[in-house]
């Protein structure tokens, strides 16, 4: 992960190890497992992205690799906590409305949520729906990053707001309701719901 690369050796079976590294990039882990017998796995799994704290246990069995997170903690700064400064303002007005993928607006967010409020805010609702309505098969993306920063998917359902033309809080219904993976379905359910809500 991040181009670097924790190598465990002779691990007992029932056994553990433990390492650790530095969050500098976003992407997910790429593991390699090399039994005694000979016999390999590999997989590419999770997800990770700075300013979040990981904690994450790797389990391997003689068939399969899986993943769960034991703790995750967000160091973002919060809006109770300090106001939006000049600077901030500035660029954040600038960044708002002009996010182009879902990564990217949780840099934005990460970095400028204590700005939200006004026509910045307008702006991230522009952000919101547009990805939401012109790049609904990037959801899993939205997933991957929701599931590591439960505070992203209260900012999103907040932003399908009344500021969004109709015609594209319409779109968003239609494909939430009706264009939706399995495994997706709670959080289409609640895209839908708030798009729902202000249509009414």
């Amino acid at each position: 992960m991040c181009r670097q690369t924790i190598e465990v050796t002779d691990v007992e079976p029932r056994g553990s190890a433990s390492g650790s590294y530095r969050v500098n990039c976003e992407g997910d882990y790429r593991i390699e497992v090399n039994f005694a017998s000979g016999r390999n796995l590999e997989t590419q799994t999770g997800y990770i992205t700075g300013g979040v704290d990981f904690q994450d246990e790797i389990i391997v069995t003689d068939a399969e690799i899986t993943m769960k997170a034991v703790a995750r903690g967000d160091f973002r700064i919060s809006q109770d906590e300090r106001e939006c400064s000049a600077d901030e303002e500035r660029r954040a007005e600038e960044l708002a409305a002009h996010a182009k993928t879902w990564n990217e607006l949780h840099d934005t967010f990460r970095d400028y949520a204590v700005c939200d409020d006004g026509s910045i805010a307008e702006g991230f609702s522009e952000s919101v729906t547009r990805l939401l309505a012109d790049g609904w098969e990037a959801l899993p993306v939205l997933q991957s990053v929701t599931t590591i920063d439960a505070s992203f998917q209260t900012f999103v359902l907040r932003h399908i707001d009344e500021t969004a033309p109709a015609d594209r809080l319409e779109r968003i219904l239609g494909l939430a309701t009706r264009q939706c993976a399995p495994a997706l379905a709670e959080l289409c359910d609640q895209i839908a719901g708030e798009a729902r809500r202000v249509l009414s």
